[in-house]
């Protein structure tokens, strides 16, 4: 039967050399298995020889079973970026064993915080900024020193231009009186150590 379209996230790598990115694409063409979003990066602390390919896709149960297997057999890692087990009946899990990954120390969080840059570095046409060459510039840049960071390295520094320091401080004081009236307790009762202890105030 057709089957309901699933709609479901994931990450693999892949090696870097020509044709094999065009082979993995073919794999979703033949499983007939639409793809809505698609972003490549390099990894970090892997080998130059291979990247990550993070695709949102749509399709039938079995078809995405079929791929998945199909990617899992090429790649070199692959990972479940959104709970994929939750599309299939858990008797037709069988083929992602040993895929099913989940954080065991601290560390392992960078992984999962690469995953959500992923998915958010991209946004709609009608967002305010989206034909703003120079916020679109500015966001990429925030997220390329986000997307650094790994657990334990020094907290980077991120400078800011007058004019979003100017913005940013008119933020805190709206906020800060919006607080008085609709913070929580213990959002009040934390809120002097963040200006304590992190420097969290006007023109900061």
């Amino acid at each position: 039967g057709a089957g309901p379209q699933l709609t479901t996230a994931f990450v693999f790598s892949i090696s870097n050399e020509v044709g094999d990115l065009a082979k993995a694409m073919q794999l979703f063409q033949d499983k007939q298995v639409n793809i809505k979003h698609i972003e490549s990066r390099r990894p970090v602390r892997r080998s130059d020889t291979d990247f990550d390919v993070y695709v949102e896709c749509e399709g039938k149960n079995s078809d995405l079973k079929d791929l998945f297997q199909c990617i899992k057999d090429q790649a070199v890692h692959f990972n479940i970026a959104e709970n994929c087990m939750d599309i299939f009946e858990e008797d037709d899990c069988a083929f992602l064993d040993g895929v099913t990954w989940f954080p065991t120390k601290i560390g392992d969080l960078d992984q999962t915080a690469n995953q959500v840059l992923m998915y958010g570095i991209d946004f709609d046409a009608d967002h305010p900024g989206f034909k703003d060459t120079n916020y679109r510039d500015r966001r990429k840049h925030f997220e390329e020193i986000a997307y650094q960071y790994r657990h334990g390295g020094p907290i980077p520094t991120v400078e800011y231009t007058p004019a979003e320091v100017k913005t940013w401080s008119t933020v805190f004081r709206e906020l800060n009186d919006l607080y008085r009236k609709c913070a929580c307790r213990q959002y009040l009762a934390n809120l002097p150590l963040l200006t304590m202890y992190c420097g969290y105030r006007e023109g900061n």
